[in-house]
């Protein structure tokens, strides 16, 4: 069984707000990362999701809290491995969430593995791994592989896992028939904070 911790990065415009109005903002669900949540409970491991973006609109814009709520849930859950999927409008949050995530995985003597997806990393993995300080940057879609990685499958022998060593120019599997996929685990987020307004 691996511990796996998949995060959703804040958003700098909600950095110091306290004025907050969800009844006139949108709230995209984080949907794919609760569908590879649900992916990797069934496969046997165990998932926690850390979502920065509902969790700095909740402490009212309060980055520095934000922050250290993120460093005590890696102390707590101990996870092998963080996933982290990103638009490239996030580069900055995400190059800190990752020195953030690894330097209290260091400190802590963790072993942790960190993976990238999104379209960031799929259009430019080299700067995933060289600029973002992730170890396994996904061309493509993660669905299978992520799975195969927390499976204990080499990333060599993953198709779409990108890294400094394995400079793949392939994509991941995809999956060939939707039916296969579970229902996206909404359990491990505050689906509430996407569900209503208020």
């Amino acid at each position: 069984m691996t511990r796996v911790l998949l995060a959703q990065p804040w958003l700098y415009q909600d950095i110091g707000r306290d004025d907050y109005d969800p009844e006139h903002e949108w709230r995209n669900g984080p949907y794919s990362l609760l569908l590879l949540g649900a992916q990797l409970k069934k496969a046997g491991h165990e998932v926690e999701f850390a979502d920065l973006h509902r969790d700095l609109i909740a402490n009212k814009g309060d980055l520095g809290a934000l922050k250290n709520n993120f460093r005590d849930h890696i102390k707590r859950f101990r996870p092998d491995m963080v996933g982290i999927s990103f638009f490239s409008i996030h580069w900055f949050e995400v190059k800190e969430m990752v020195e953030i995530a690894r330097n209290t995985c260091e400190r802590e003597g963790l072993s942790t593995i960190f993976v990238a997806g999104g379209i960031h990393s799929t259009t430019v993995p080299e700067d995933t791994i060289n600029n973002l300080g992730f170890d396994i940057a996904f061309m493509g879609e993660g669905d299978i592989g992520f799975v195969k990685l927390a499976d204990g499958v080499s990333p060599g022998n993953v198709p779409g896992a990108y890294t400094a060593t394995n400079k793949t120019t392939g994509r991941g599997e995809s999956v060939e028939n939707l039916d296969d996929l579970p229902f996206a685990d909404w359990s491990i987020s505050d689906h509430q904070f996407y569900a209503h307004p208020t």
